[in-house]
């Protein structure tokens, strides 16, 4: 059986609309503040959560280094974006 790719795509957004889906594109925040980057995913119509902090080398202490799923990627609306808070550099051992 074959299916073309414009038949398959009506048939997800009809899906969508009988399932209530709303889908939404995840913002970029890797860069910004914690609260900003709480504050703009909130706008985007999902749920921010910051629970993980990782030493980086270029991304200053003390703003988003990395955000999972990635920006521009479409999820259902209220999903978890996950931010990772960096510390900066690792100190140097003694």
């Amino acid at each position: 059986m074959r299916y073309d790719f414009a038949f398959l795509v009506v048939c997800v957004a009809v899906a969508g609309i009988f399932c209530g889906c709303v889908t939404v594109t995840v913002p970029d925040v890797v860069g910004n503040t914690k609260g900003s980057a709480i504050t703009t995913i909130r706008n985007a119509r999902l749920q921010p959560d910051v629970n993980d902090y990782v030493y980086h080398n270029c991304i200053p202490s003390g703003l988003v280094a990395f955000q999972i799923p990635v920006s521009g990627t479409v999820i259902n609306k209220g999903t978890t974006v996950s931010v990772v808070m960096s510390r900066g550099l690792e100190p140097e051992g003694d």
